[in-house]
């Protein structure tokens, strides 16, 4: 059984009409995989939502904090729920419908002798729409450096729509507790010899809600300060 995993953080607006989506492409194309959303703490009603959907469709399930932890220690909580549940792959994707749930059957079949599926802005057929122009730059000069300095094997190493074998995670240890997250996630799995593919996706700018994604100079530091410290250890 396989999961599709969602964090989000006051996403009231967001919670149905995803969920909805999602259920639409498993029925259209025979899909049975559940759909686990991680509340990180919200103060809307994004919970009042969860549990509406999850009453809705069984295969809906709920990990939730009472307090906001931040998205790093919700997902990382949300990875030992699913290791718990036995799933086998779970597909991670933002809960401000940014990332099209039509792509969850190509991950899927992207995932056939691999064990990481990479959502890529920057491979052929992938991009970005109605994204301001200041966060293109941003993710395509921060994306080009930690291929070079990582020299890792993707063009889009932050990029939070992808597929992941829970195998993986039992082998990688995730120390760190923000969006550097899916970072790390990149960086440890390549160090430890695991198969990663690219499949181009389009992102789309939110409609509802707020981005939870900061561009600050704070933010930059902590990805600069996990590039180097990991580079040289």
């Amino acid at each position: 059984m396989n999961a599709v995993v969602i964090p989000m953080f006051n996403e009231e607006d967001n919670v149905v009409p995803l969920t909805e989506r999602i259920e639409g492409v498993f029925a259209k194309n025979n899909i049975r995989c559940d759909i686990v959303l991680l509340n990180d703490g919200s103060r809307d009603k994004t919970l009042e939502k969860m549990r509406e959907v999850s009453k809705r469709y069984d295969n809906v399930k709920i990990v939730s904090s009472d307090v906001n932890i931040g998205f790093g220690k919700i997902v990382k909580k949300g990875i030992r729920y699913c290791i718990d549940s036995g799933y086998d792959i779970l597909i991670f994707m933002d809960g401000d419908l940014t990332h099209d749930p039509a792509e969850i059957p190509q991950f899927l079949r992207a995932m056939d002798g691999v064990d990481m599926v990479i959502g890529s802005r920057y491979v052929n057929g992938g991009g970005m729409k109605n994204v301001p122009l200041k966060r293109v730059l941003v993710s395509h000069l921060g994306n080009l450096f930690l291929k070079i300095f990582f020299r890792l094997p993707v063009k889009d190493a932050t990029g939070g729509y992808r597929a992941v074998r829970t195998g993986v995670f039992k082998k990688i240890k995730l120390k760190e507790e923000g969006f550097v997250l899916q970072l790390e996630e990149v960086a440890e799995a390549s160090k430890k010899g695991f198969v990663i593919r690219e499949v181009p996706i389009v992102v789309s700018n939110r409609v509802y809600g707020t981005s939870k994604f900061n561009l600050s100079p704070r933010h930059i530091l902590t990805y600069l300060t996990f590039s180097i410290k990991n580079r040289f250890r």
